[in-house]
């Protein structure tokens, strides 16, 4: 996750968080199951990817590439 973050950080804001502490509420708004989780939001908000589990560093370049093209 650090080489996609590294790559996309002048344009996709991301944070990190624990869902057994200030990240509780977030988890329950996107029902996020467990650890790893991943949402990745559009510019509004919405939800545009979600997904609990591991993904190689290609498979998250693949679907940041997907939101920032507006797909």
């Amino acid at each position: 996750m650090d080489e996609v973050r590294a790559q996309y950080q002048d344009r996709v804001e991301f944070r990190y968080l624990d869902a057994n502490g200030e990240g509780r509420d977030a988890f329950r708004q996107y029902g996020l199951l467990g650890h790893p989780s991943y949402v990745l939001l559009r510019a509004d908000g919405s939800v545009a990817w979600r997904f609990l589990g591991y993904r190689t560093r290609e498979q998250f370049s693949a679907e940041i590439e997907k939101v920032l093209a507006g797909n």
